[in-house]
């Protein structure tokens, strides 16, 4: 994923750096839901939940046989150095 993050323009005008944990849930069908958890910058957040919301080929767990909603747990840093 970090191949498809971009550091948003004033951020890096605006030196902001931080970390940006997200949450996001696989449905049965394998579509997403995601929550940024933590308030970083508002530019910063978009661009988590733009890139998870943009990946593909996630698969739901699998418990008796059947597909259930999985949750999952980033972070994404953003930082100049």
């Amino acid at each position: 994923m970090n191949c498809r993050l971009r550091y948003p323009k004033r951020c890096l005008d605006k030196a902001i750096s931080g970390r940006a944990v997200a949450q996001f849930d696989i449905n049965e069908d394998g579509k997403l839901v995601a929550k940024v958890l933590n308030k970083v910058d508002p530019d910063i957040e978009a661009e988590v939940l733009r890139v998870l919301l943009d990946s593909k080929g996630w698969k739901p767990g699998y418990c008796n046989n059947k597909h259930i909603m999985t949750r999952m747990i980033l972070a994404f840093n953003f930082s100049m150095e």
